[in-house]
């Protein structure tokens, strides 16, 4: 049974705890306050309010305190935010960079006096001590270098899965590249190597980089094999309007875009797997909205739709499926159908068209006769140039079905625009054949009598019994600043090339005969037309046959 006396020593202490963890809030309170008056002091919670609301929320002053210096430091590393001001106000802002580093360093201590395993602190304090003396001048920064070289290989070792420590080091090298040896190059460019593989220190770094490495080979070989690490790459050269090195870009990036593929897919079907089906569904969307058009990606495509969980898919989605339906529709006019039925219906229930036209023979394709008549019988205009398509699809399955007169009288709706188009005369030649009538005229040799347009993209096409040797284009209007095109022979990419007004570029030819399709693409941010194409040797293009009677 308790004494009287331990009873009041019980109370005595818990009195006394309770007005330690009074004080210990009271105080707690003045430091926070004191933290949210030099966020605002600096202007750094206005630009970061996050941080602000991060400091309110924090029960711990210590963390909160990490808060609060690493914001300034990182307005520090990342200035863009000096642009927004002018004036005095940008004056002001400099003045105080010093304080602010200052600031960012004494809390930085004193986290670390606190929490010695704390890799936060150790890469704030590296980080403000380097800045300090690269804005002071110091020249004793590069042979001084272990007061903050150490700290953040340091922290880079406590805490692996951080990209900050690594950021800073990376961009440090680059700022004192020239103080630096070869070798010491070499391990700043190992450095690099990695830091790059997060997209925000590429996008951060890379310009200074471009201007230390020795040459544009050295630079690019540290970009990440990765298909949107290159994209950015090729993004900043566009705004430069560096055409030639777009190219190199765009020919690196088409080149690890099969691995990327490949990666995205076996991690969409492991999350489908393991039945995170939203998940699987973003990077299914991911991969069909980088997977090239092609013969070369049919598998691909096939293994994406079988990935893809069933549902409606946004609409910048849809204008893939309906491009893959339509060069698809394309194939099998020419009598070379690349997809299967399953994959063309999936196609279709993903897309959506605006017009009966497109509906019609987006169904004729997949196979749906009942609704593609449908949408026939309900159209007021059957032989306008957007139904060509369509007839050309239900000319081709009544010549199958031996209806040949039927097909001839579907193929005498066809809108003259489409009259000289290669997959007009392939579904021509097989209803001549279902017609019993001497296609003579068609075996020759042809091209199309004009280049044709599909926006900015220009095309031609032809029919080749014996293909040609080379192909030569002449390039009429381009911008000034020159422009970057994508050359594709049937949907297979020949190369990049960085054009001028008068550019010829030679070609060879394809060594199949058939019919192909040349196209030429300026990618984004640049416009190309060309004036003229030459086969090489010239042939005389088949004289044309009347239309039979159907």
């Amino acid at each position: 049974m308790r004494t009287r006396l331990e009873h009041l020593v019980a109370g005595v202490l818990a009195v006394a705890l309770a007005a330690a963890g009074m004080y210990s809030y009271f105080s707690w309170e003045r430091s926070r306050d004191q933290l949210l008056e030099l966020l605002a002091e600096f202007g750094t919670g206005a630009r970061e309010p996050g941080v602000v609301s991060d400091v309110r929320r924090e029960p711990d002053a210590v963390r909160a305190r990490l808060l609060v210096a690493r914001a300034f430091l990182a307005e520090e590393l990342d200035r863009r935010w000096l642009a927004d001001l002018v004036g005095a106000e940008r004056e002001s802002a400099e003045a105080l960079s010093l304080r602010k580093l200052e600031l960012a360093d004494s809390m930085a201590r004193g986290v670390l006096a606190a929490q010695p395993a704390s890799w936060q602190a150790r890469m704030i304090l590296a980080g403000s001590t380097y800045l300090k003396m690269s804005r002071l001048g110091d020249p004793d920064r590069w042979r001084e270098r272990w007061r903050w070289e150490q700290p953040l290989r340091d922290a880079m070792a406590m805490a692996t899965s951080q990209v900050e420590p690594r950021r800073i080091l990376a961009a440090a090298y680059l700022n004192d590249w020239s103080l630096m040896t070869e070798s010491e190059r070499q391990s700043a460019r190992d450095v690099l190597r990695v830091a790059f593989r997060d997209r925000v220190t590429l996008e951060q770094l890379l310009p200074a980089w471009l201007r230390r490495a020795d040459s544009l080979g050295q630079a690019l070989d540290l970009i990440p094999a990765d298909s949107s690490s290159w994209q950015h790459v090729e993004q900043y050269f566009r705004v430069r309007q560096d055409w030639e090195r777009v190219c190199e870009a765009r020919t690196r990036s088409l080149a690890v875009l099969p691995e990327y593929l490949e990666r995205t897919l076996a991690d969409a079907e492991k999350r489908l797997a393991g039945g995170d089906k939203r998940g699987a569904r973003s990077l299914a969307l991911n991969a069909l909205a980088r997977l090239p058009i092609g013969p070369v990606h049919g598998e691909l495509l096939d293994r994406l739709l079988r990935t893809l969980p069933p549902g409606p898919i946004p609409a910048q989605y849809q204008q893939r499926t309906r491009d893959w339906l339509a060069w698809t529709r394309r194939e099998c006019l020419l009598g070379r159908c690349p997809l299967p039925k399953a994959v063309i219906r999936r196609l279709r229930a993903l897309s959506q068209y605006a017009t009966s036209a497109g509906r019609a023979w987006a169904a004729e394709l997949a196979g749906d006769t009942y609704s593609a008549e449908s949408h026939e019988r309900d159209a007021l205009i059957p032989n306008a140039s957007d139904w060509a398509p369509y007839l050309l699809l239900k000319a081709k399955r009544l010549t199958a079905s031996g209806e040949a007169g039927e097909a001839a009288a579907a193929l005498a709706m066809i809108h003259p625009d489409w009259a000289e188009r290669a997959v007009t005369r392939a579904v021509r030649a097989l209803v001549w054949e279902g017609l019993g009538v001497s296609s003579r005229g068609q075996a020759g040799d042809w091209q199309s009598p004009a280049i044709l347009y599909a926006g900015e993209t220009s095309f031609k096409e032809y029919f080749w019994r014996q293909p040609p040797e080379k192909i030569r284009l002449r390039f009429g209007s381009v911008a000034s600043t020159g422009a970057a095109v994508q050359i594709l022979w049937s949907d297979r990419i020949v190369g990049c090339y960085s054009v001028d007004s008068g550019a010829v570029i030679t070609l060879a030819a394809p060594r199949t005969s058939g019919f192909h399709v040349l196209e030429v693409r300026p990618l984004p941010g640049s416009r190309a037309a060309l004036a003229d194409i030459r086969v090489i040797p010239e042939f005389r293009s088949a004289r044309p046959a009347p239309r039979p009677r159907s």
